[in-house]
């Protein structure tokens, strides 16, 4: 995503042309990981999650 965050995303029927954005900075990581995972009863840790998932942002149009 850093060399080419250009794709198509497949969706439905649809083929989107859209931009991805690796989600990078700890704190924004946080910030968005902190709202999914405690719903998930299976997900195990935050911290966990933080360090060692990828996040990516996927920007339209």
């Amino acid at each position: 995503m850093l060399a080419h965050p250009e794709f198509t995303l497949h969706v439905a029927g649809l083929d989107l042309q859209v931009r991805g954005r690796p989600v990078t900075d700890e704190d924004e990581r946080a910030l968005v990981f902190g709202e999914i995972v405690p719903t998930l009863d299976w997900a195990g840790s935050l911290e966990s999650w933080i360090a060692g998932s990828p996040l990516l942002e996927i920007e339209f149009g």
